[in-house]
């Protein structure tokens, strides 16, 4: 749930700014602004938008600042990054005190790759409130995208410290750990992240690449399968899954499940190489370069551009910096998260 502020305007409503789909749904009354402003009564994000920005535009005298950050909140949401920024920067503005809005311009920053800019929020916020978790746990996220991996690990042990039952804290630390060549450690901190939530999807993938890093490759697909069995909408998990299932020597079942991460994420160039290497190593040449085509189209600038089409074997390529340790994969998502519970959860 969102930020609440009960607050009577004089409503105007107005299409100014207002995306077709927003202006469609302009709220009737000063009620149902603010409700939906709030993300009450299940609002969907286009209408949270609507709802704030019909407040904004009512020229009532309140402060706005709530209201300016949870209008932020759900534009992150909806991918516009930007207007998301300038929306934290205005509730900044009108109040400078608030370690969550420091946090989720932090956030966005942090999926904008703007790290430092990310970590000087994060700095702020914790100055401002020393047991703000989610800002202990997201600036580790950006130590870690940085390669800070001791920092990293420091800022998850205090999120942890803070909220023991932190799963995403553990799950992170977990992330960092087998970053660092520690794969038992890791697999710990998936252990008790899977024990706080035994749904989280995410535990459970990252634990699987643990367990493949040991060479272990029966429990991570185990460890994939429940992923699966819990959010079986996840691509990237049914692309690692499918690189278990080739180093077991299974080639055919993991181009099923390249084929199927594909159809959930027609542009993953990663996968659509690793389904290259299977299906040249199953004979299928065609394919193997259609694949390979595909990736270079996705992404030119990979060194797998200069793998060859012609025999059966392509060497793998993208095994370091995507399946393998020092750049975060996608399946190492969820490691940090916009703060939208702070006040009535």
């Amino acid at each position: 749930m969102l930020r609440t502020l009960a607050c009577a305007v004089a409503l105007v409503v107005t299409s100014a700014g207002l995306h077709p789909m927003q202006a469609q749904q302009a709220p009737g009354s000063a009620a149902q602004a603010r409700a939906w402003c709030d993300g009450a009564d299940g609002a969907s994000l286009e209408q949270q938008i609507s709802g704030c920005t019909a407040i904004i535009e009512s020229g009532a005298n309140i402060d706005l600042s709530v209201t300016y950050y949870n209008r932020g909140v759900a534009l992150q949401a909806t991918g516009l990054r930007d207007r998301a920024i300038q929306d934290f920067d205005e509730a900044i503005r009108l109040n400078p005190a608030d370690a969550d809005f420091l946090s989720n311009r932090g956030f966005v920053y942090r999926a904008m790759g703007q790290l430092d800019r990310a970590i000087q929020d994060f700095n702020q916020a914790i100055r401002l409130d020393p047991k703000h978790t989610m800002a202990w746990n997201n600036r580790g996220s950006s130590w870690r995208d940085k390669g800070q991996l001791d920092l990293a690990i420091g800022d998850f042990d205090e999120a942890i410290k803070l909220d023991p039952n932190h799963a995403l804290a553990y799950n992170n630390r977990g992330i960092a750990l087998r970053m660092k060549g520690q794969p038992d450690r890791a697999i710990a901190d998936y252990d008790q992240a899977i024990q706080i939530n035994p749904n989280y999807a995410f535990a459970y993938s990252n634990r699987g690449m643990a367990f493949r890093d040991k060479g272990q490759h029966d429990r991570s697909i185990a460890d994939y399968d429940q992923a699966i069995s819990i959010n079986p909408n996840l691509a990237i998990v049914y692309s690692n899954r499918g690189m278990a299932y080739r180093a077991k020597g299974l080639d055919a079942r993991g181009i099923e499940d390249f084929n199927r991460a594909i159809r959930l994420d027609p542009n993953d160039a990663a996968t659509l190489y690793e389904r290259s290497l299977a299906r040249a190593k199953t004979g299928d040449r065609a394919g193997a370069a259609a694949d390979l085509a595909a990736t270079r189209r996705i992404n030119p600038n990979s060194d797998d551009s200069r793998a060859d089409t012609s025999g059966v074997t392509i060497p793998s390529l993208w095994t370091t910096s995507r399946r393998g340790m020092p750049a975060g994969s996608k399946l190492e998502s969820e490691s940090s998260a916009l703060n939208t519970n702070t006040h009535d959860d």
